[in-house]
């Protein structure tokens, strides 16, 4: 099996599951840069795209050189950046960088994960009353 196989093997599996013919967005959760498997499995994702079966290809966590990394090997920009993005980490250059690339950043928060979270910060205490 092939890195590009992988995201095709997974999609079906989904679909079959989900009992549907085709998704309307498809993500890559991580580049796992020490691998540095992604782009070929970006291609993996372009071909699905390309045949139908999903409408939409994006990735997540990705960083600035990941991403132009994609763009330059395959001339197909995500279509989201789906990141971790919150009031203790708001990563401006990345969210400016997707905006210009015309990525759309979508974001996810561990909003109370260990330690301290952000609702333990004494500006969202004061603010939410």
């Amino acid at each position: 099996m092939t890195i590009k196989n992988v995201p095709r093997e997974a999609l079906q599996e989904s679909l079959k599951k989900l009992q549907l013919d085709y998704l309307d967005l498809y993500l890559m959760h991580w580049p796992v840069p020490a691998i540095d498997h992604y782009v070929d499995a970006w291609k993996g994702m372009i071909a699905l795209q390309k045949e139908g079966l999903v409408k939409s290809i994006g990735v997540c966590n990705f960083q600035i050189h990941h991403l132009q990394r994609l763009i330059d090997e395959t001339g197909v920009t995500p279509v989201i950046n789906q990141i971790e993005l919150h009031p203790l980490m708001q990563q401006r250059q990345l969210h400016a960088w997707n905006a210009t690339h015309k990525i759309q950043t979508e974001s996810w928060s561990p909003l109370a994960q260990g330690g301290e979270g952000v609702f333990d910060q004494k500006v969202i205490r004061e603010t939410g009353g």
